[in-house]
């Protein structure tokens, strides 16, 4: 991907001119756990598609016995350790 081709300040973008009432606006958002989503949606929603996992092909044959065993190893009435 060519960065030169893209821009933060398209409109649509979440580019905002950061103030110091912004920075204290943050600050108390901050203090409650909480955030802007505008200062991160451009890090969180990429102008391409950015895969994390890798393509697979299962055959049924391969996995049939180790998906049935899952369903003796792991029930909704087995007690959880915490």
């Amino acid at each position: 991907m060519e960065t030169n081709n893209y821009s933060d300040d398209v409109i649509g973008r979440a580019r905002v001119q950061d103030t110091p009432e912004l920075e204290a606006y943050y600050k108390e958002l901050e203090a409650l756990g909480a955030g802007a989503l505008w200062t991160v949606a451009n890090d969180i929603e990429p102008w391409e598609p950015k895969a994390n996992s890798v393509p697979m092909l299962w055959k049924y044959e391969d996995l049939r016995s180790l998906v049935l065993k899952s369903s003796e190893l792991v029930t909704p009435n087995k007690p959880v350790d915490v």
